[in-house]
């Protein structure tokens, strides 16, 4: 009886002998040839437990200031973003001049069991600096901000998120200062709008002064206040701008603003920068609320 296809024991035993061989010398290759993964150089810069944070070295001359984050996934190894020379992302990321970090989980471990997604978020990614009144920034890196934004968004929208980060900056953060200022009292609370902007600017520019580096001096006049910041730090180190640039002041002015009166918005516009070529950087208040 024939069957469609013949099978012959020594020529099958001579062809599983080969494919061993194959695979012999191909693992025999791999070794000898030591492949590296993840070639690109870097710098552990932060560790937490299994986390740990590394800073790529720039490849370019020119960096641009705002950084790049990579949070690889929990279940999957990032050395997949730099297998090897030809093969990487991070080098593609490195030549386009983006200041480069990369977060490596590591390996979990027993104790990990009890982590959850929330954990590594809010534990590990959202870890902030400490909530206190220490110097912990230095002036060219708000002004560097800025800056970015302009060149990633274009000078208008740019402008127009530095003005919303101000704004969230004193709504989210600032604005516990009030306490310190003494405009968060019942008896600062029921003055007229006047006289809450009369003493909250006052104090407000006290605080700007004595907890941080940025000089700041208020003057009133018969329409408006006149906010005097003789030491920026949204335009330090910038020139040659053709129209003011300090927006996040701006913003942060508005909501300050709005959180003392209880209520109302004030036109708040800068009349003098620093990055035009003016010695200080200035800004007029409104005394009357838009609307």
């Amino acid at each position: 009886m024939a069957y469609p296809i013949q099978i012959r024991p020594a020529d099958a035993v001579h062809e599983v002998i080969e494919l061993t061989q194959k695979a012999v010398q191909n693992l025999t290759r791999l070794e000898d040839e030591k492949i590296i993964i993840g070639p690109t150089p870097k710098e552990e810069v932060y560790r937490e437990d299994n986390l740990v944070l590394y800073h790529y070295q720039p490849s370019v001359d020119e960096v641009f200031n705002i950084p790049v984050v990579i949070i690889y996934a929990l279940v999957n190894r990032p050395y997949m973003v730099d297998l090897q020379e030809n093969r990487s992302l991070v080098r593609n990321l490195l030549a386009q001049g983006i200041d480069l970090y990369l977060i490596d989980w590591g390996y979990p471990q027993r104790g990990d069991r009890w982590l959850t997604i929330e954990d590594y978020v809010n534990g590990y990614i959202d870890n902030y600096p400490a909530d206190s009144l220490d110097k912990g920034f230095d002036f060219s890196e708000l002004s560097s901000l800025g800056l970015a934004l302009e060149e990633m968004y274009g000078p208008r929208g740019g402008r127009g998120l530095a003005l919303r980060a101000g704004r969230a900056t004193f709504a989210e953060g600032l604005k516990n200062f009030g306490a310190l200022a003494g405009v968060a009292d019942l008896a600062f609370v029921v003055l007229p709008l006047q006289s809450k902007l009369r003493i909250g600017l006052p104090a407000f520019a006290k605080i700007f002064t004595q907890l941080t580096d940025q000089h700041t001096t208020v003057e009133e006049k018969d329409n408006e206040f006149i906010w005097t910041i003789h030491k920026c730090p949204c335009c330090w180190g910038r020139t040659g701008a053709d129209k003011p640039v300090c927006f996040i002041s701006t913003g942060l002015l508005q909501e300050s603003l709005k959180w003392v009166s209880g209520g109302s918005e004030f036109r708040v516009n800068e009349s003098k920068c620093v990055a035009v070529g003016d010695e200080v950087c200035e800004f007029v208040i409104q005394k009357t609320p838009i609307g």
